[in-house]
């Protein structure tokens, strides 16, 4: 049922990280809970990851200056392929981060925002019946009004070459008559 739900608001489309995740809650809440839990896993897990990578930084770097000053052709090579591992090592670990825990974060962050988004719809409560009749009533008289203000300024708009409207333009026709009246 939960499940059947959460595949309409993701459009039938469930990420293979999350769905084993939807298939064990009894409710979005629930839900919400497990996704934030794995996601905290997932955040360690990465976090242990990188402390893991600059410590094989480290080694690296103690690795390469041993070599450097190393005599023995034996032992030189013993630490070539310790190199040589620990950056095969960091490649890897590079690659789960961004592959894998980087995903899973993003995907996990997003399902975290729409489960909560959801929940918060849910529990935000509706207006009564009468208050959206009334704001329907109030919406279409104030279309009608912003219909009538629309049809009476027309003819009101400013004039693009003097930047007058015509009511101003007749006035100023007007003054003139005036004006001219006056002198003659």
């Amino acid at each position: 049922m939960i499940l059947d739900r959460l595949k309409s608001w993701f459009k039938g489309q469930l990420p293979d990280q999350v769905m084993p995740l939807y298939k064990n809650a009894k409710d979005e809440r629930e839900a919400l809970d497990l996704l934030r839990a794995e996601r905290q896993k997932d955040a360690e897990s990465k976090e242990s990851a990188m402390t893991e990578l600059m410590q094989l930084a480290d080694k690296e770097k103690d690795l390469f200056e041993k070599a450097k000053t190393e005599k023995n052709e034996t032992a030189k090579m013993r630490l070539v392929r310790e190199i040589k591992y620990a950056r095969q090592r960091v490649q890897d670990l590079n690659a789960k981060v961004q592959n894998i825990y980087e995903k899973r974060l993003r995907i996990f962050d997003e399902h975290i925002r729409a489960m909560e988004l959801a929940l918060e719809a849910k529990t935000a409560p509706l207006p009564e019946g009468k208050t959206l009749e009334a704001s329907a009533l109030r919406a279409q008289e104030q279309a009608a009004t912003l219909d009538d203000l629309a049809s009476s300024a027309t003819g009101l708009a400013p004039d693009a070459s003097t930047g007058m409207d015509r009511e101003e333009q007749d006035i100023l026709r007007e003054l003139n008559r005036a004006k001219e009246a006056d002198s003659a």
